[in-house]
């Protein structure tokens, strides 16, 4: 499978296939439609990147690749999945550091194996974690939310657990004299339609799932 021209254009998450999925050199792959597994649900950072390689991959395949979103359990439940699927290449998983992290996070309730269940492709993008409150709160910076956690709760959305925006979180509660908590959702689409509702004060996300809301101020 040639990959590599798509993928130079990119550079974070990985998409990740069940071991021994490939198939011989001779076969024609694919020739029946593929399913795109993502961890998260829509709205997401992942949840953009996931349905645009999935209209690049169907123009470059020649047929449908249906993206399919299993949210849940720090995307587990979609990982899971994809380790149960057949080992034909037709069942992909586009997952980030996640996939290896809730081993530890998770210890014990883990069906999969994050190295011998599933054979890597490629990276595919790099999304930095940004911390954003509503325009109308009184925090401005890192010095006004730990001002804000000495004096009460400050809640704190993620997409869920054992990613890098879960991890940015733990590293300030860190670094905070106060209670930061952590609130997980589903993924950055609904965290992020939390924190507009005001359910929380703020979230911690994949830039490109706030950056038209930072540019509109």
């Amino acid at each position: 499978m040639k990959f590599s021209r798509f993928w130079t254009r990119v550079q974070g998450l990985a998409v990740a296939f069940l071991l021994g999925a490939m198939v011989p050199a001779s076969a024609a792959y694919p020739d029946k439609p593929v399913r795109l597994v993502l961890p998260l649900a829509p709205g997401g950072a992942m949840d953009v990147l996931g349905r645009g390689l999935a209209e690049r991959l169907g123009a470059l395949w020649k047929v449908p690749v249906i993206v399919e979103n299993r949210a849940g359990a720090g995307g587990n439940i979609a990982a899971d999945q994809v380790a149960r699927a057949a080992p034909d290449g037709y069942t992909l998983l586009l997952t980030g550091d996640m996939l290896v992290a809730n081993q530890t996070l998770f210890q014990g309730t883990i069906n999969y194996d994050p190295v011998k269940s599933f054979a890597p492709i490629s990276i595919v993008a790099a999304t930095p974690p940004v911390i954003v409150v509503r325009a109308d709160s009184p925090v401005r910076d890192i010095a006004g939310l730990r001002d804000a956690a000495s004096r009460h709760v400050v809640n704190i959305g993620t997409p869920g657990y054992g990613n890098s925006n879960h991890r940015a979180l733990t590293r300030l509660q860190q670094q905070v004299q106060g209670t930061v908590q952590h609130v997980p959702y589903k993924g950055a689409g609904p965290a992020v339609v939390a924190l507009l509702g005001g359910e929380i004060d703020a979230a911690i996300v994949a830039l490109p799932a706030v950056s038209s809301l930072i540019a509109n101020g």
